[in-house]
């Protein structure tokens, strides 16, 4: 999967589910994490119907994203007993973003995603 050229070209049915997706990961930032938890949800359900395209790479890459976060966050309210959980939750916030912006860049260009990174 490392070559475009052994990737299946997505339709646009395809293109819009990855879409609806992203914006939902991205209201999670504005609005409550559950659009987030909704977001993978679907992301996890339809994996399979995207695989072979581009968008294969997207859909792990927004998994991984949701799964690190949310460790990310229990492990800031944990932490929070000791007055440490508010950085850790900030940054947490901060990657979750530039992890959403970047899918959401990539996306636009068509390009595929480096799901097993931590920043891109």
């Amino acid at each position: 999967m490392d070559e475009n050229n052994n990737l299946t070209e997505p339709n646009d049915s395809q293109r819009n589910f990855i879409l609806a997706i992203y914006i939902l990961f991205a209201l999670s930032v504005v609005f409550t994490s559950v659009t987030s938890a909704v977001g993978a949800i679907l992301a996890y359900r339809k994996r399979d119907d995207v695989r072979g395209t581009i968008y294969e790479t997207h859909i792990a890459y927004l998994l991984r994203t949701f799964i690190i976060a949310l460790i990310g966050i229990i492990l800031g309210i944990i932490l929070s007993a000791i007055g440490f959980g508010l950085i850790i939750i900030v940054l947490v916030e901060i990657w979750y973003l530039f992890r959403v912006v970047v899918g959401i860049v990539k996306f636009a260009k068509k390009q595929p995603v480096t799901p097993t990174g931590y920043f891109m």
